[in-house]
Parts: C-alpha cells; sequence; structure tokens
C-alpha cells in the first residue's frame, strides 16, 4: 500500500496515511511467530490446493483493489478529518471499496480447510468479519461527518491488520496486502 491514489487503501484501512500502512513489512516478522504455533506444517499447507486457493484469492483481491479508482482526496489526513468531505468519502468507500471487499469475503467462504487447518482458517475469517464490520462503521461515521468515530475505526484498523497477518503466517499464506 504505497499510496492513497487507490480505493484500495480504504480496505486497508479505508484512508489510513500510507507510512501507517507501510507497517505491512512487520506483519511478516508477526506471522513467522505465529507460524511456529502451527508447526512445521504450515508452511507446506501454502503447496496445497488448499493454501494455493487462499493465496490465490489474496492475489487476486490485490490486483482488483488495484483496479479501483482513484481517492478523490489524496492530501485527506484521516486522523484530523476535515468534516466537511467526510460525507463524500463515506459514499465513496460504500462504492468502492466495500463492495470489492465483500465480494473477496465470499470467495474466502467457499475455502474449505482440512481439519488440521479449521482452527487456523477460523482465526482468519474472525478476522474478515473483524475488518468488514470496521469498514461499515467507518463507511457509516464518515457519511455521518462523525470524525471521532471515523479516527476511531482508522486506528482499529491497524490492530486487525496485525491480527491478520499473524492468521495468515498461520495459514501458511503470504499476508493479503491490500485486504487484511
Amino acid at each position: 500500500m504505497a499510496s492513497m491514489g487507490r480505493a484500495s487503501a480504504g480496505l486497508a484501512a479505508l484512508v489510513i496515511a500510507a507510512a501507517a500502512l507501510s507497517a505491512c513489512g512487520g506483519g511478516s516478522d508477526s506471522s513467522s511467530t505465529s507460524t511456529s504455533s502451527s508447526g512445521a506444517g504450515s508452511s507446506s499447507v501454502a503447496k496445497t490446493p488448499y493454501g494455493k486457493s487462499l493465496g490465490n484469492l489474496c492475489a487476486h483481491a490485490d490486483k482488483t483493489v488495484n483496479a479501483l479508482p482513484e481517492f478523490p482526496y489524496p492530501t485527506f489526513n484521516p486522523y484530523f478529518p476535515d468534516t466537511s468531505k467526510l460525507p463524500s468519502i463515506g459514499r465513496f468507500f460504500d462504492r468502492t471499496s466495500l463492495p470489492a471487499y465483500e465480494a473477496f469475503v465470499s470467495k474466502v467462504d467457499k475455502v474449505q480447510p482440512p481439519p488440521s487447518q479449521k482452527q487456523a482458517f477460523e482465526a482468519f475469517r474472525r478476522d474478515l468479519d473483524a475488518y468488514l464490520a470496521n469498514l461499515k462503521r467507518q463507511i457509516s461515521a464518515a457519511k455521518a461527518s462523525d470524525s471521532s468515530t471515523f479516527v476511531d475505526t482508522v486506528k482499529a484498523f491497524g490492530d486487525i491488520e496485525s491480527r491478520a497477518h499473524a492468521d495468515e503466517g498461520a495459514l501458511g499464506i503470504p499476508p493479503c496486502e491490500g485486504i487484511t
């Protein structure tokens, strides 16, 4: 997530500044920690049809996100939002990022984990649910010009992203950059 130019920034935190999102590289450190909890088999999971399916979904989602329209306010600061812009930002992400994210979650729901990965998959799925709920909350706050709640949701995305990267590591898949 190098820039806020695409609506993809909305999937990762709607409008979190690029500097905050570049911490995704740190996600690999946390995911390597999680990988050890799932045992040596987790790295081989990526080579299974199940692991490949998840990896392919993440790669496809990244391409989809990067194809979304440009974010209309490139100088917008999500930590000190201009409340006059929030309603149009909420509508923008309601039309772009939310449908893309919901489509991604729908595809993930069709992937059936093997029994050995069920617990890790369910944790990842909970992360996606938390992300979706926070995204909807942020869109609602933006549409209502509720800057306090909007900022709270921006901050919440960082916590959700950290958990998701750890859970992706436990699944033995690369982080779904742009999605989690």
